[in-house]
């Protein structure tokens, strides 16, 4: 498949997705906040074996070592599952708890709990899409409300989640194209 038309079937795809189906229509409660952040990243593999390393929870350090040194698993991963995740100086943690998962719509929520980051209502999400046999996309999203902090402008924490979520991504991709 060339570029043009993998980048048009990705538009497509996430164009659906996001104003379609929207954050509201599987939330009739209005749950979802709206998004800060929205990345996304075609996998050349095929959404079943890119739920296998998503859907993990656990494997965050691997996927970030820039940013991460451990990641401490409590509760089977699924709904209601905690990871405490260390910086890399082991100076900073934070806390965060999955707060839906769906594995037949490969979908996950998780919260932000605790933690030295300067955010509070932190709300991420991740969705595979199929996108064929061979390919499918990976959607993330994070919403919260900045909490003023002098260590950590507004634009120096996104840069940071960008640059996380970026690498994160990227490695998802590296690791099921390898499968």
């Amino acid at each position: 498949m060339n570029f043009s038309v993998q980048k048009s079937i990705v538009f497509l795809v996430l164009s659906f997705f996001l104003f379609s189906f929207g954050f509201q229509q599987k939330n009739p409660k209005n749950e979802y906040p709206n998004p800060v952040l929205v990345k996304t990243q075609v996998v050349d593999a095929s959404a079943k074996e890119t739920w296998k390393v998503v859907a993990q929870f656990d494997n965050l350090a691997e996927l970030t070592p820039n940013f991460l040194h451990s990641v401490k698993i409590k509760g089977k991963i699924g709904e209601g599952c905690e990871r405490t995740c260390t910086s890399p100086d082991q100076k900073s943690f934070y806390k965060e708890k999955v707060t839906h998962f769906n594995k037949k719509e490969m979908y996950y929520r998780y919260a932000l709990t605790e933690g030295s980051i300067p955010v509070k209502n932190m709300d991420n999400s991740f969705r595979v899409i199929p996108l064929g046999k061979t390919q499918s996309l990976i959607v993330w999203t994070t919403s919260y409300d900045y909490v003023e902090n002098p260590n950590m402008s507004k634009e120096k924490l996104a840069g940071f989640m960008n640059a996380a979520i970026t690498e994160m991504l990227t490695n998802i991709n590296i690791t099921t194209s390898k499968s």
